[in-house]
């Protein structure tokens, strides 16, 4: 029977080279404990033993892929790329940075992952605290630290300075998140949670609204406004800017740009024929829900 070939499963991927879990005997069910690769295909010219590697201050020695991160930072001889692989640039989709209260260990790191797959209710007091300077900000360095070789070292260092000078007392720390590129990162990846924060924070409203045709099919959806996108970032929802935002809005969800109507199956002839019908919802359930 032909055999077929399947790709090995990726340990973890850091500064955009992927490291691959190789196999004993070529299977693919029985991975090796230590041994790992670039090379998609595993060839052995580029497979390395994680052992050979130091084990980073912060860092258990079961961690291995805070130990390779670190190592591929380092350039450790024992590392072997292929011609198609090299390091990319360490550029922050979501900048951030921890520092000890007395400045003398600080630290910048990458938070899209904290934002990626943390929960919606952290990071929703992460976005209510200002992004910096409170719990929830410190609560983003304290999750990257399993994730991130560097931030591990960051806390083993901050204890450091702790022992070294004799202090009973805990060394304080503070992080903050860049909120602009945060809150780019959210609109793409994580929508809701986008206008979620938009919402309370004031900066947009959400609205109910339906649109009704002259062939009495009607359809409704939920949508928002964004403030800063009406006339001098109106806030006044009783104002003319703002209902010829909200409707603008609620015909957009409705139909897309092809003023098309899913749900029926029939084409709208004329963009300003149906009668658009929209009220705001109520902000304190929305709160009431992520608190």
């Amino acid at each position: 029977m032909p055999m077929t070939w399947v790709e090995p499963e990726a340990l973890m991927t850091w500064r955009g080279v992927t490291v691959y879990h190789t196999y004993r005997d070529g299977t693919t069910d029985m991975p090796s404990e230590y041994w790992y690769t670039l090379d998609v295909c595993e060839d052995r010219e580029y497979q390395f033993d994680v052992r050979d590697f130091p084990v980073p201050a912060g860092a258990e020695a079961s961690r291995h892929d805070l130990i390779i991160q670190a190592a591929l930072d380092a350039g450790c001889a024992g590392i072997t790329f292929p011609d198609d692989v090299e390091l990319e640039l360490p550029l922050f989709d979501v900048p951030a940075e921890a520092h000890t209260d007395c400045q003398r260990v600080t630290v910048e790191f990458d938070a899209a992952k904290y934002l990626k797959e943390a929960e919606a209710g952290e990071i929703l007091k992460l976005a209510e605290c200002g992004w910096r300077g409170d719990y929830p900000a410190d609560a983003v360095a304290e999750w990257m630290a399993a994730h991130d070789y560097r931030i591990a070292q960051f806390f083993a260092l901050k204890d450091a300075h702790a022992r070294h000078d004799r202090s009973s007392d805990p060394v304080g720390f503070e992080c903050s998140v860049d909120e602009a590129a945060a809150m780019v990162y959210l609109q793409q990846h994580r929508p809701d949670l986008y206008w979620a924060i938009k919402v309370l924070t004031g900066e947009a409203v959400e609205l109910e609204g339906t649109v009704v045709d002259p062939l009495s099919a009607s359809k409704t959806v939920t949508t928002f406004v964004d403030l800063s996108q009406t006339a001098g970032g109106e806030v006044d929802t009783a104002s003319a800017d703002f209902a010829e935002a909200a409707e603008a809005a609620v015909r957009e969800a409705a139909f897309g740009n092809t003023l098309q109507d899913f749900d029926h199956g029939w084409e709208i002839l004329a963009a300003g024929d149906q009668d658009v019908r929209w009220s705001i919802k109520d902000v304190e359930k929305k709160e009431a829900a992520h608190a």
